[in-house]
């Protein structure tokens, strides 16, 4: 069972809560800011909008997991719940072809000449996260087997 100590879980916890926090104040600011953008702009505000949404709702989960994960034993948190960071990388699925298309708005000038590397980096980008999310999956697996 894992044991951390207060100040660990109250930082992990503030951090998180913090985390949220900004992408709350982010989807805020870009959804009051849409209309005062020009026209060729106002795309990338509201595929902003959608990370923000996608980050904010993902901080407020594990935030609240991490939360319920653990309870106070005496002067620590032992691990009594389930506590999963793998749903960041599914965040990283919406996230980063999002991003990446939000370039497609704001570089509109080169869109011929770039369009192709967008669109490998687009499909390139969510399998690489799927490696590295497997990579870290095996290497936590062989940590605990030795």
């Amino acid at each position: 069972m894992e044991v951390i100590s207060v100040s660990s879980f109250q930082l992990v916890s503030h951090v998180l809560t913090l985390g949220y926090a900004a992408m709350a104040a982010s989807l805020i600011f870009f959804i009051l800011t849409i209309k005062t953008n020009l026209p060729k702009y106002r795309m990338s505000s509201v595929l902003s909008v959608v990370v923000m949404v996608s980050a904010l709702l993902l901080l407020f989960e594990q935030q609240n997991q991490w939360v319920e994960a653990f309870t106070l034993e005496g002067s620590v948190y032992k691990l009594t719940g389930n506590f999963s960071n793998g749903f960041r990388y599914l965040n990283w699925l919406i996230d980063v072809p999002m991003l990446l298309i939000q370039i497609l708005f704001v570089d509109a000038t080169k869109i011929l000449d770039k369009l192709m590397e967008y669109f490998l980096l687009g499909i390139l980008s969510p399998i690489l996260l799927n490696l590295l999310h497997l990579t870290i999956g095996i290497y936590i697996v062989l940590r605990r087997g030795n």
